[in-house]
C-alpha cells in the first residue's frame, strides 16, 4: 500500500472550507450545520423562512449565514448561493438535504402534493448543483452530498412519490458524478434510514392513520431498524467529506439497528 501524499493528509481537514446546506433549519440539516462548524467550516444555511432558521443563525453566529430560500425556486437558489459565496469567498461543499415527504394514496394524491415532492426533492437539488458548480470549478475541487432514502430500494405504501423522487435524485447523482469528475468535484449519495425528525408534522391526522396502519401490516416494519438520531448521520457525512482526494464514496446507506 502506497503512503498517502502530503496533499492527501492535509485535505482531510475541513477547516476553512465553506458549505451550503439545504433544509438547514431543523433535523439533519441543523445537525449537519453544527457538525460542519465544529470542524472549522463556515456554513450557508438554506431553508424556508421560519423562527427555527433565525434561531439557528443566531446560535451559530459568524460561522453561519442563514438564508431564507425555497429550493423549489431556481432564482432564489442562485441568489442565495451567490450571497453565501460573496460573504465567505468560496463554496467547497454542497449538501442537498431539503426534502418534502408527504403521504398519499396515489389514486387521490393532489397535483400540488406531487409537485411539492418532485420540486423539492429533485428539482431543488438540481438547481443547487447548477448554482454551486461554477464556484467549485473556480476552487479546483468540491464535494456534493445528495441525501437520499432507504425507500428507494423498498418503497413504503403511500410514500411512492417520495421514493420515486429520491430514486431520480440518485440517478441524477450518478450522471453528474462522471460529468464533474474532471473538475475534481466528488458526488456522494448518502442514503438514510429512519431518523428522529419532525417530518410527520406535515401530515394530517387521517394521513398518519392511513400510513401507520398500512406500515404496521407490511414487511417493511421488520426490515427497517430503529430510528436514529440525526447527529449520527451528520457525523457519517463529515467522515465522507474528510476522505482524501483519490478516494470517492459513491453511495453510503445508514440505518438503525
Amino acid at each position: 500500500m502506497r503512503e498517502l501524499s502530503v496533499e492527501s493528509r492535509e485535505i482531510r481537514s475541513l477547516n476553512g472550507q465553506v458549505a451550503v446546506v439545504t433544509g438547514a433549519s431543523r433535523g439533519l440539516g441543523r445537525a449537519l450545520s453544527r457538525a460542519l462548524i465544529d470542524n472549522g467550516v463556515r456554513v450557508v444555511m438554506l431553508a424556508r423562512a421560519s423562527d427555527a432558521l433565525d434561531e439557528a443563525g443566531m446560535e451559530f453566529g459568524g460561522s453561519a449565514l442563514a438564508c431564507a430560500c425555497d429550493v423549489r425556486s431556481s432564482e432564489a437558489v442562485s441568489a442565495a448561493i451567490r450571497l453565501g459565496a460573496d460573504r465567505f469567498g468560496r463554496v467547497d461543499i454542497l449538501i442537498n438535504n431539503a426534502a418534502a415527504c408527504l403521504v398519499n394514496k396515489i389514486e387521490s394524491v393532489s397535483d400540488a402534493d406531487v409537485r411539492t415532492e418532485i420540486d423539492t426533492n429533485l428539482l431543488g437539488a438540481i438547481w443547487c448543483v447548477r448554482a454551486a458548480i461554477p464556484f467549485m470549478r473556480l476552487a479546483g475541487r468540491g464535494q456534493i452530498i445528495n441525501v437520499s432514502s432507504e425507500s428507494v430500494n423498498a418503497p413504503v405504501p403511500f410514500m411512492t412519490v417520495y421514493a420515486a423522487s429520491k430514486a431520480a435524485l440518485e440517478a441524477f447523482s450518478a450522471g453528474i458524478r462522471s460529468e464533474l469528475r474532471p473538475y475534481g468535484i466528488r458526488v456522494t449519495v448518502a442514503r438514510s434510514g429512519a431518523m428522529e425528525t419532525s417530518i410527520t408534522d406535515q401530515w394530517s391526522a387521517s394521513q398518519k392513520q392511513d400510513f401507520f396502519s398500512s406500515y404496521a401490516n407490511s414487511t417493511r416494519r421488520e426490515e427497517t431498524g430503529a430510528s436514529i438520531d440525526p447527529r449520527i448521520m451528520a457525523l457519517s457525512i463529515i467522515e465522507i467529506l474528510k476522505l482524501p482526494p483519490e478516494a470517492s464514496m459513491r453511495l453510503v446507506e445508514l440505518g438503525g439497528r
